[in-house]
């Protein structure tokens, strides 16, 4: 397998022994209800998996298996995951913020967030929570990017927020 842990697709590589004469080498995707040969001379077949499964490999001559085995093809994840972003306080320098991913099946490994609508991010980790300070008075627009097990990202829609602003004392 050409890919440990999650991922949005894999490569098997079977490998057959040496060829005999009136020997079928063949493999089956449906847990044996059909076949396919592997045409000589070829002593290894590749196939990519999408989803999840499992492959059965055999060589037989025709009666009996000579041998057979068979490997199950697991952690494969095509869906990206959700995303959502709010604020959760500002003040007149900073903007806290709270991403809500989710993932069911390869669960988030990275959120990151925005201050400048996604031309650049920085990394939080797994914390869903973040704040930006030292922000000068203004209207930020905020993005979260949420990246699951196999990689794939989604990127929340601009949340827009405005700091505080401090009015000066006015005099009568």
């Amino acid at each position: 397998v050409n890919k440990t842990g999650w991922a949005t697709s894999k490569v098997v590589t079977i490998t057959y022994p040496a060829r005999q004469s009136n020997f079928t080498y063949q493999y089956s995707l449906d847990g044996g209800r059909s076949w396919t040969t592997v045409a000589a001379p070829a002593t290894t077949k590749q196939l990519t998996f999408t989803a999840t499964g499992t492959v059965i490999a055999r060589v037989t001559d025709g009666t009996n298996y000579v041998t057979a085995s068979s490997f199950a093809v697991t952690q494969i994840d095509t869906t990206a995951p959700t995303a959502t972003l709010a604020s959760t306080s500002k003040k007149s320098n900073s903007v806290s913020l709270k991403a809500t991913c989710a993932d069911n099946e390869s669960g988030i490994t990275k959120i990151e967030f925005s201050k400048d609508n996604g031309s650049s991010f920085v990394s939080s980790g797994v914390n869903a929570n973040y704040t930006f300070s030292s922000l000068k008075a203004g209207t930020y627009n905020f993005k979260a990017r949420c990246t699951n097990g196999s990689g794939l990202q989604t990127t929340t829609s601009t949340l827009s927020v405005a700091t505080n602003v401090i009015n000066p004392p006015t005099y009568k």
